[in-house]
């Protein structure tokens, strides 16, 4: 049976995601000089994936 969170998010869209955060991760190391904007989105997006997984019963 496949994991929670893989069922929610299809296949093609992880990639596109990923994608889009390598790039974000470019841009803020080679264009802002910060990794403020490379970290700032796995903070939400580790935050969320906890709640929802507080918010449905196994």
């Amino acid at each position: 049976m496949a994991e929670p969170f893989t069922r929610l998010i299809p296949g093609p869209w992880l990639v596109v995601g990923a994608l889009a955060y390598a790039a974000l991760c470019w841009y803020a190391v080679v264009i802002q000089g910060s990794l403020l904007f490379a970290v700032a989105p796995l903070v939400v997006v580790a935050v969320a994936y906890g709640l929802s997984r507080r918010a449905v019963p196994a």
